[in-house]
């Protein structure tokens, strides 16, 4: 493996629909959104460029031939080739599988949407003396920003889990099917018509656009979620356990056109 990070790509997906930004999305794509008068893309290069990065894999999707058409096949010293997800947008593990051959055995991944400014030397020096297959990055959150969702101990992500008592409040996706699996732990999946005991090995299914909410037990919980489909933006209604969350106008808007979906429970 290399430790030079100009030998090291980095896979950026760029290739979601950008619902929650539109309509100024309805014509552009997300990475050509602009910010401080330049597509935050510019911003991305110029940053990664700052950090060594001299190669970039754009796995683009809805629009995606805006953004080639724009920054062409180097930009801001970092070369762009490019990995298109085709007629149906593969989503995330779909679109970096396709991209592999572009890739090789080592490289960063980074949402088109998310600018890092963290010096990534040390992630690449960490990877390499881990011995592991794969790193990812994380922020210490503490239950500030949405509710915390990874446990770190002993220098290692131990489990994605959710804490004692923590909610996953009222959502769906309307254009993707969510399934819950559980290995430890459990508590009460809702939806306006049932509740599910969640308990190990339990399997639930969420098709798209039901809504549902998860609150966990008194026990620490690995409950592995995964979902797909065209689209798996969150549509979600409240949060009870932020009094300052407010639900985005967007959302508001969604369940205002979906009025079947909301009961006196969910309300």
């Amino acid at each position: 493996m290399s430790h030079s990070l100009s030998q090291i790509p980095v896979a950026i997906l760029a290739g979601g629909l950008a619902t929650r930004l539109r309509p100024i999305t309805e014509k552009i794509p997300k990475s050509l959104v602009p910010v401080a008068g330049r597509p935050f893309l510019a911003h991305q290069l110029e940053q990664l460029h700052a950090q060594g990065i001299r190669h970039a894999v754009l796995c683009i999707g809805y629009l995606g031939e805006m953004i080639q058409r724009d920054f062409g096949n180097a930009a801001f010293g970092i070369k762009l080739d490019y990995s298109f997800d085709g007629e149906k947008l593969l989503g995330t593990g779909g679109a970096i599988k396709r991209a592999l051959s572009k890739l090789g055995e080592e490289f960063f991944i980074l949402y088109g949407d998310s600018y890092l400014p963290i010096p990534y030397a040390p992630v690449a020096e960490t990877f390499h003396r881990s011995g592991k297959l794969g790193l990812m990055t994380i922020y210490r959150n503490e239950g500030k920003y949405d509710a915390s969702n990874v446990v770190f101990r002993d220098g290692e992500i131990a489990v994605a889990c959710w804490e004692p008592g923590q909610i996953s409040p009222y959502h769906c996706h309307p254009g993707a099917t969510e399934i819950y699996f559980c290995f430890q732990g459990g508590g009460k999946m809702r939806t306006p018509e049932r509740i599910v005991d969640i308990v190990p090995g339990s399997f639930v299914v969420h098709p798209a656009g039901e809504l549902h909410e998860y609150e966990n037990g008194p026990q620490r919980t690995l409950l592995f979620r995964v979902r797909y489909g065209e689209d798996t933006l969150s549509r979600s209604i409240a949060n009870r356990q932020h009094a300052d969350w407010r639900q985005s106008s967007d959302d508001a808007d969604y369940f205002r056109k979906n009025p079947k979906l909301l009961t006196s429970e969910v309300t």
